[in-house]
C-alpha cells in the first residue's frame, strides 16, 4: 500500500541482500526500547536518521534472520491475540460496572419501583420520594490556598481522584511556577473541567493540590453525599449531557466549569438512600474490579514477555533452529 506521512516520520527500506525487512522491524523494537530515549535531543526527544545510522545492530546470516522473523511473527500473533481477548474482557467488565452504577444512581435498578416524570433531559424519570435540586444548592465551589507540602492530585478518567504519585508520574508536564493552584481535601467532589466528559469526576482520596482546571466542590449540607454525586455526574457524562451544557470551540474539548454545573438540575434521594446506593454499587462491583486488576496485571506480564522474546530472538539468545 502506498501512503504519505508527515516529515516527523523516518521512512526506511531494507537492503535486500543484507537484512530481512521483518527481522529489521523487530530489531528496531529492541533499539527503540533500549536506545531511543538516550538519543533524542530536546523535550520531544527527536530522533534523526543519523542517530539510527550510528547504532550497531546484530546481523546474523540471512537464513537465520528469516527463521527469527518467522518465529517471532508466530509467537507475537499468539501473544497479541491473548492481549486482545483480555482487553475485550476488561472492556466488558467496565461496561457492566458502569451500567449497574447508572441504574442505581437514577433509581432504575428496581423495575417494580414507582417513578415520576421530572424536567431532567438525561434522567427524565426518578423514583417517588426523590426530589430535584440545582447543583449550586447542593455544592459550593472552593478556592483554598495550597500548603508547602501539598502534592499533585489527579482526577483520572475511571473516576479515581488521588495523589498522582499513587498511579503514575510519567507523561505529565509540571509547571515551574504554581500559579493558580488550589488545595484539595480528602472527601471533596472533584470535576476535571476539561476531562469531565470522559469520566474524570470523583471524590478525592487524599489531601493535595491541583490547577484551576479542577472544580473543587464541597457539599453545602448533609443533603448531598459526594460519592453518590460522583457516580451521578459520571452517568450524566456518559449520556453526553456535558456536551449539551458545554459547547466548545474545539471538538471534544468542553469545559464543565462550576458555572455550568451550578444550574444543572440533579436528582436528590434521601441521604440514607444515597449512602445505601453508594454501598450497593461498591459491594456489587468489588469482584469485577478485582478481576479487572488481575487481568490488567496479566496483560502487563504478556507485554513484558513479548518484549523479552523479541530481544532474546534478535540478540541470538534463542536457538531458532531448536524453536522451529
Amino acid at each position: 500500500m502506498d501512503v504519505c506521512v508527515s516529515p516527523a516520520y523516518i521512512v526506511l527500506r531494507a537492503v535486500p541482500e543484507k537484512i530481512h525487512p521483518v527481522f529489521g522491524n523487530y530489531v528496531l523494537h529492541v533499539f527503540d526500547v533500549c536506545h531511543m530515549k538516550t538519543l533524542g535531543a530536546g523535550v520531544r526527544q527527536t530522533i534523526t536518521f543519523k542517530d539510527i545510522g550510528q547504532c550497531v545492530w546484530p546481523l546474523p546470516p540471512m537464513e537465520e534472520q528469516t527463521a527469527i522473523a518467522h518465529l517471532l511473527d508466530r509467537e507475537i500473533i499468539r501473544i497479541d491475540g491473548l492481549i486482545e481477548k483480555k482487553t475485550r474482557f476488561i472492556a466488558l467488565l467496565k461496561e457492566k460496572i458502569l451500567g449497574f452504577a447508572d441504574s442505581c444512581v437514577t433509581g432504575r435498578d428496581d423495575s417494580q419501583r414507582a417513578l415520576k416524570n421530572i424536567d431532567i433531559p438525561w434522567a427524565p424519570q426518578i423514583p417517588e420520594g426523590w426530589t430535584v435540586r440545582k447543583g449550586k444548592h447542593l455544592f459550593e465551589e472552593m478556592a483554598r490556598p495550597v500548603g508547602p507540602e501539598d502534592e499533585i492530585i489527579t482526577a483520572f478518567r475511571d473516576g479515581q481522584v488521588c495523589l498522582r504519585s499513587k498511579r503514575r508520574t510519567e507523561g505529565y508536564t509540571f509547571a515551574e511556577k504554581e500559579v493558580g493552584y488550589q488545595r484539595i481535601l480528602k472527601g471533596d467532589l472533584i470535576i476535571h473541567t476539561m476531562d469531565a466528559f470522559a469520566g474524570a469526576i470523583g471524590v478525592s482520596e487524599d489531601d493535595g493540590k491541583a490547577t484551576g482546571e479542577y472544580a473543587v466542590c464541597k457539599p453545602r449540607s448533609d443533603e448531598a453525599v459526594p460519592e453518590y454525586y460522583a457516580y451521578l455526574l459520571r452517568c450524566m457524562a456518559r449520556r453526553n449531557y456535558i456536551y449539551v451544557l458545554c459547547p466548545s470551540v474545539r471538538e471534544r474539548a468542553p469545559r464543565f466549569r462550576f458555572v455550568r454545573f451550578a444550574p444543572v438540575k440533579l436528582p436528590v434521594p434521601p441521604r440514607e438512600e444515597q449512602l445505601e446506593i453508594v454501598d450497593r454499587i461498591e459491594r456489587a462491583t468489588a469482584r469485577m474490579k478485582n478481576l479487572i486488576a488481575q487481568t490488567e496485571r496479566s496483560i502487563d506480564l504478556l507485554r513484558e514477555k513479548r518484549s523479552a522474546l523479541i530481544t532474546a530472538a534478535v540478540t541470538g539468545k534463542i536457538d531458532v533452529r531448536a524453536a522451529a
